[in-house]
């Protein structure tokens, strides 16, 4: 997830972030937004696209969806 997708999708009526919230060395964003909101991202609220993004991904990561 990407500061950007998370800030699409977060909810402010969404449940409190309650865990520690650890540095996201692939978006040196995506921390910062989830301190400022304090919201967590449910899986089940974005499902589809996580599978959506899994069917795109060969076995070595690489995107295979234009």
């Amino acid at each position: 997830m990407s500061a950007a997708d998370y800030v699409s999708c977060v909810s402010l009526d969404g449940p409190p972030l309650r865990a520690r919230i650890f540095e996201a060395v692939w978006d040196d964003q995506l921390s910062r937004e989830m301190r400022s909101c304090g919201r967590a991202v449910l899986e089940e609220s974005v499902l589809d696209s996580l599978i959506s993004d899994l069917e795109c991904r060969s076995d070595d990561g690489q995107s295979r969806c234009a």
